[in-house]
């Protein structure tokens, strides 16, 4: 087993990929969920990995399906059986054991799970294991995995929030209600058949004494043994109990009580009395579990995490695994191929395996930052609510921007781009600014010069015009005109087109009634109504070298789509986290990097991530590098638009006859986008483009030609 026993190993290991490691998780480990002492260790569940702290030396080691054989990334729940063997649950991945350094994954693939979808765990006084799984109850006897459709236990249950165990052994599910279930017989508790006041349920736990006390979000607390049932919103005079997720007993009997929004009680025997934690803690926040160790310690999961020993308080070990801010908003690639994050602290950049996270400029406030753009020098642009910077030498730098320099002010800037002549062009409502680095132009419909009040994004064709996606359509730049293209019968009410990307003449755009690719004149709609789409709504997408488009279907849902058939990788059943996902960018080496809110940062690769493209420099044929030749038919000059790869040199394009001879050879500059060649010379027929990097050609053509005469 691979330890990580500094933050700098963290970051390491973490970022380090196999050919085998399909998917990879970055994320903001501070949103822990669940905390068990064992012995001397604390295990910790949270949304980026497993957390161990060793209490003797305080060493903080982390396990994610990067740097360990745990085999996935995402923890909802965590348990230790009777034999002292670790178990953990995860929303996408299944069910995991630990024994020593030993893993088992149980899964759909090897073992008799109905479906990959955990949220909670726990084990019994005989040493049986009892999951919620979505739709299901599942028990493992030691050998199988036995499982009860909550359709046959009184009502499905996507999420079976808690698990515990009566004074009768009786199996006790948290969901809409309480579920209780011996194995034979099947009893229900809600609001209608009984005393409880609350179908929501956020904690479950049976005491010494054959009470269990039922936590509730939105309200307060329940204790019953299912005879006599008391119900409790004041628990101190004068100070309303809300939003109950977490509490445990001592062995003296004295109780431990802690609520989302912050209050920490405590029962001594006699009285129940508010706590307020000392000094380095001093207060706490989003208390999300607690428990109490067989000497009386503490612990507790909340903001910050902590212990208290009945005398003092100390903050847990867990400080992270260096990324920081779960709320990503854009992704962008530099020429180096190090990924910048924009998030609601910042920037984070990973480059060479290591994170490091930016403030803006002059300010040591963290500011959340929107978008990113790169101009044609490859200077790499952030908006935020403070402005726009530029990384220039290591550091962020605020750029002047006429008329907009006053203290205080806030931007909201949703999406910018530089256009050939390298204007930096962004909106911020109800104006398109363009920005040539002295003078801005505003466009908008109060201007009158502008079609559209709503703008989602913007983008650059071949030719060097703005395009931008609105409400049931495009906006095209036309000069210092502006061209509205309406999409015709749009599938949905409201149509926003948050995505355009432009392939061989092809306008491809992801909206919220689906994918709708327009060639200049026809229209096709690609969404639940006519293809195995789950969901009309798509609003992160990109391309890979291959032209195959990726984007996020829904909430959840990844698909790659090769332009005629569509390949769905559920989020369910997936190693990506619980989104919803907003963003997604996919590098030079074809990995896909999405995120969103909350979910910190998925990357995922069929063949195998590999980060550390910077190792292999040598370029690929096989990457698009011409993107548009036309016209095509072509009967005298030929327009090419082509991207090179970053900082590669000594491209050029072979041009050979339909029987494979080479006619002529075209070099590529660096600083230019575009070359017209004159097909005056040849004749009528099939010509073939392809290219190389000064070593030998391999004939495999990226485009085809046709001349007329």
């Amino acid at each position: 087993m691979k330890k990580l026993l500094s933050i700098i190993a963290v970051i390491t290991f973490g970022l380090t990929t196999t050919a085998q490691q399909n998917w990879q998780n970055i994320t903001d480990t501070y949103l822990l969920s669940k905390i068990v002492p064992d012995g001397q260790k604390i295990w910790l569940a949270s949304e980026g990995g497993l957390i161990c702290i060793d209490q003797t030396n305080s060493d903080t080691v982390y396990f994610n399906n990067a740097n360990s054989e745990m085999p996935f990334t995402e923890v909802s729940d965590i348990c230790i059986d009777n034999q002292g063997c670790l178990w953990v649950t995860s929303p996408g991945g299944g069910i995991a054991s630990k024994h020593g350094d030993i893993w088992n994954h149980y899964h759909t693939g090897n073992s008799a799970l109905p479906n990959n979808r955990a949220y909670s765990i726990a084990a019994n006084s005989s040493g049986e294991i009892w999951a919620g799984l979505s739709h299901f109850l599942v028990k493992f006897d030691g050998n199988n995995w036995i499982s009860y459709s909550f359709d046959s236990l009184g009502g499905d249950i996507l999420f079976p929030s808690s698990i515990a165990f009566d004074k009768d052994d009786r199996v006790l599910i948290g969901a809409y209600g309480i579920r209780a279930w011996d194995g034979e017989n099947l009893t229900i508790y809600n609001t209608s058949n009984s005393p409880l006041v609350d179908n929501q349920i956020s904690q479950i736990k049976t005491f010494p004494d054959g009470k269990t006390w039922i936590g509730h979000p939105f309200s307060g607390l329940t204790i019953t043994d299912f005879s006599n049932w008391a119900y409790y919103d004041t628990l101190v005079p004068g100070n309303r109990l809300y939003k109950v997720y977490a509490f445990d007993r001592t062995s003296e009997g004295h109780y431990w009580l802690g609520t989302y929004s912050k209050e920490l009680y405590y029962y001594d025997g006699n009285t129940w009395q508010l706590r307020s934690p000392s000094a380095p803690v001093d207060s706490i926040r989003y208390i999300r579990s607690m428990t109490v160790d067989q000497n009386g310690k503490l612990y507790v999961v909340a903001y910050p995490n902590c212990t208290f020993d009945g005398e003092s308080w100390q903050i847990l070990n867990t400080p992270g695994t260096g990324f920081k801010g779960n709320i990503v908003r854009d992704i962008l690639h530099a020429p180096d191929q190090s990924a910048w994050i924009a998030n609601n602290y910042g920037m984070t950049q990973i480059k060479n395996n290591q994170v490091t996270n930016y403030h803006h400029d002059d300010t040591d406030d963290w500011v959340s930052t929107t978008c990113f753009a790169r101009d044609n020098d490859d200077k790499i642009y952030a908006a935020h609510y403070k402005g726009i910077c530029c990384f220039e030498n290591g550091s962020w730098k605020r750029i002047s921007l006429p008329g907009k320099n006053k203290t205080g002010l806030n931007y909201h800037i949703d999406c910018m781009c530089f256009d050939h002549q390298n204007n930096l062009w962004y909106f911020e409502a109800p104006y398109l600014v363009k920005f040539d680095g002295t003078t801005s132009t505003y466009y908008s419909a109060l201007n009158n010069n502008f079609p559209s009040f709503d703008l989602y994004c913007l983008t650059v064709d071949p030719g060097g015009n703005i395009i931008a996606g609105i409400d049931n359509g495009i906006v095209k730049q036309n000069g210092n005109s502006w061209t509205t293209i309406t999409i015709p019968d749009p599938p949905v009410t409201d149509l926003k087109v948050w995505k355009v990307i432009i392939v061989d003449d092809m306008y491809w755009m992801a909206t919220s009634g689906g994918l709708i690719k327009y060639d200049g004149a026809a229209w096709e709609y690609y969404n639940p109504d006519n293809t195995i789409l789950p969901d009309f709504f798509i609003k992160a997408m990109d391309i890979d070298s291959e032209d195959n488009l990726w984007f996020i279907n829904g909430a959840n849902n990844l698909v790659k789509f090769d332009q005629q058939n569509f390949e769905i990788i559920p989020f369910l059943e997936s190693g990506m986290l619980y989104g919803p996902h907003t963003v997604l960018h996919i590098d030079a080496a074809d990995n896909i990097w999405f995120g969103g809110y909350d979910c910190g940062i998925t990357i995922y690769n069929s063949n195998g991530i590999t980060l550390n493209t910077q190792k292999d420099s040598k370029p690929s044929t096989g990457l698009k590098i011409i993107r548009l030749a036309y016209p095509n038919p072509v009967t005298g000059e030929l327009k090419v638009d082509y991207k090179l790869p970053d900082h590669q040199h000594n491209y050029m394009v072979n041009i050979r006859d339909a029987q494979g001879k080479l006619i002529d050879v075209i070099p590529l500059n660096t600083d230019h986008h575009t070359f017209t060649y004159s097909t005056d010379r040849l004749s009528s027929g099939l010509y073939l483009m392809s290219v190389n990097n000064g070593k030998q050609d391999d004939g495999v053509p990226t485009k085809f030609m046709v001349i007329k005469r």
